[in-house]
């Protein structure tokens, strides 16, 4: 059976292929990782409602994991590991 290569998955705030996903356990929010070491809270139906973003990395890298709890957004990079609370404040990152 053929298979088909689909084109990367982009949401509207990144414009870039995304990386990582994680689903906000409190709220209607989709964590979004780019490639480009971004990170966006989106919502609505078309995902296209951007909520807050942050660099996770200054190096352009691609977040390779996402985690959402109640209080935080922890996002690993090759670089790095962060933690940003959730209203946007980075709590913590480190090399």
């Amino acid at each position: 059976m053929p298979y088909h290569v689909l084109p990367p998955i982009v949401i509207s705030p990144h414009h870039q292929p995304l990386t990582s996903l994680a689903f906000d356990p409190v709220s209607d929010l989709l964590w979004s990782g780019s490639a480009l070491g971004s990170v966006a809270a989106v919502y609505g139906s078309g995902l296209n409602t951007r909520g807050v973003a942050f660099p996770a990395s200054t190096r352009m890298e691609g977040v390779t994991r996402l985690v959402a709890s109640d209080k935080d957004v922890k996002a690993l990079v090759s670089s790095g590991i962060g933690s940003w609370a959730k209203g946007g404040a980075n709590r913590w990152y480190y090399k």
